[in-house]
């Protein structure tokens, strides 16, 4: 890799999501009972009204994957399917009162992880930060709220409904699934 931007960029990434997963994705299972890849499908399933095959896809993971990982959820008691009003060929995803909970606790559990993260930085590099992050991933306030639009849903839905394209410390994801395609164990 010539361009040196490029290469810092993937090191920093690395590392990051190293310790986004090392050390967060314990401490979140450990103080709410669940997996950081299951709080991101968990929270896709509140802040959209997509059907598992677009859940799917959205996170870069098989759909049979998704299903188990929905059913583990809804057996849980934090989801439950229903049949569309709309469509009765098609199942509705919603999540339950106690996954709500969930969401909101695990939320906060992430949001005092990541805070410590970006204290680390002056507010003017935090706020140059965010915005490049943004304009990289063509996220942004204002996304995701057509649940609540759609439903009328006076709980508040997860701040964005774009989490991470892939769960951090899934080893199903797109990352593992590129090296398994060129040859390389995960």
């Amino acid at each position: 890799m010539s361009d040196p931007d490029a290469q810092r960029f993937l090191e920093a990434y690395w590392r990051l999501r190293r310790h986004f997963v090392a050390e967060v994705g314990p401490r979140l299972e450990a103080a709410h009972g669940l997996e950081l890849s299951r709080v991101f499908l968990l929270h896709y399933v509140a802040a959209s009204d997509l059907a598992p095959s677009e859940i799917a896809a959205a996170m870069l993971l098989p759909p049979h994957a998704i299903s188990r990982r929905l059913m583990a959820l809804e057996r849980s008691g934090y989801l439950e399917r229903s049949l569309d009003p709309d469509d009765a060929r098609r199942r509705v995803l919603n999540p339950t009162p106690a996954g709500l909970r969930l969401i909101a606790a695990a939320r906060e559990s992430l949001g005092e992880a990541v805070e410590t993260l970006l204290a680390r930085l002056e507010p003017e590099h935090r706020q140059s930060f965010l915005a490049g992050l943004e304009a990289l991933t063509g996220t942004g306030c204002g996304e995701g709220e057509r649940r609540a639009e759609r439903t009328g849903e006076t709980t508040e839905p997860p701040r964005s409904a774009s989490p991470p394209t892939a769960a951090p410390d899934d080893p199903d994801s797109a990352t593992h699934a590129e090296s398994r395609e060129a040859g390389e164990q995960p």
